[in-house]
């Protein structure tokens, strides 16, 4: 079965943005807020390729640039601070695994010349959720290449590959690839609730700097705020909600208490509020 293809572009909105978030011109032709969000669209191969990277029902968005080609997945771009960098997450062919892992891409050089892009992430493992430290050099993503799994194969002298160390989706395990919902868990962004993720710092060559938090959780989706605060999602409470951290991992305050998921947060331009996708599960 083949992989529908998917990339990320970088566009501009020229309104309808609230104006907290709204672009601003500057020498790199689109600054946002801090921190610099990449908007992302995923969409298919023959999409992208009959639209020349626009659609024509879209009245607001200009200079659609395709960032990303190859079959593949990818997803979750995230400018530097400095506009010369994204950091995102990609899988698929192209890359060589089945697992998210974690990328950089020159803004100044060629995208459709790999070697322009360089992976970040150790290879092993599921990783995910990638975001820059306002040095943009460093960076933070979150991964279970550290875990139990890649331990026992040590142990028992496996070797130990990309392919060997990545989970397989339960949507994968659970339906067959003719069934329509195995489609979609082979052909559009999902992920698991992988309870061994931690979230690590690394730097511009991806040596791991430091550990940001080390329990058997879910720790993901992590972002700053203009005053170097993490905000990230975790399961430790028994349900996803959201907490805050230093930038060193000490301090863990926890956001929201409310049934459902809540994840995907993004700090204000000044730090005093954040944006966040939730789901409220009707339970009577």
């Amino acid at each position: 079965m083949q992989r529908a293809e998917s990339g990320i572009i970088l566009l501009t909105r020229e309104e309808a943005l609230p104006s907290a978030i709204r672009p601003v011109r500057s020498r790199s032709r689109l600054t946002m807020m801090l921190p610099l969000l990449a908007l992302l669209i995923l969409t298919s191969a023959a999409d992208l390729a009959s639209a020349k990277n626009h659609y024509c029902q879209e009245k607001r968005l200009k200079n659609v640039k395709q960032l990303t080609f190859g079959q593949g997945m990818n997803a979750e771009g995230y400018f530097s601070y400095d506009d010369k960098y994204i950091t995102f997450q990609a899988t698929g062919a192209k890359y060589g695994t089945q697992c998210d892992q974690i990328y950089q891409l020159d803004l100044s050089k060629d995208p459709k010349d790999d070697r322009n892009i360089r992976r970040i992430s150790t290879g092993l493992g599921s990783t995910t959720c990638s975001y820059f430290y306002g040095n943009n050099k460093d960076s933070l993503y979150a991964g279970n290449f550290h875990k139990e799994r890649a331990i026992k194969m040590l142990d028992q002298d496996v070797n130990v590959t990309t392919y060997n160390t990545c989970p397989q989706k339960k949507c994968q395990q659970k339906f067959s690839p003719d069934d329509p919902l195995g489609k979609l868990c082979n052909h559009s962004y999902t992920w698991d609730i992988y309870n061994d993720y931690d979230i690590f710092k690394v730097n511009e060559y991806g040596n791991i700097i430091q550990q940001l938090t080390n329990d058997k959780f879910y720790n993901a989706e992590a972002t700053f705020s203009p005053d170097a605060k993490i905000v990230f999602t975790s399961d430790r409470s028994g349900d996803l909600e959201l907490y805050t951290m230093n930038a060193d991992g000490t301090n863990v305050k926890q956001l929201t208490n409310t049934l459902g998921y809540d994840g995907g947060a993004f700090f204000s331009r000044d730090g005093s509020k954040i944006v966040w996708r939730a789901s409220r599960p009707n339970t009577t």
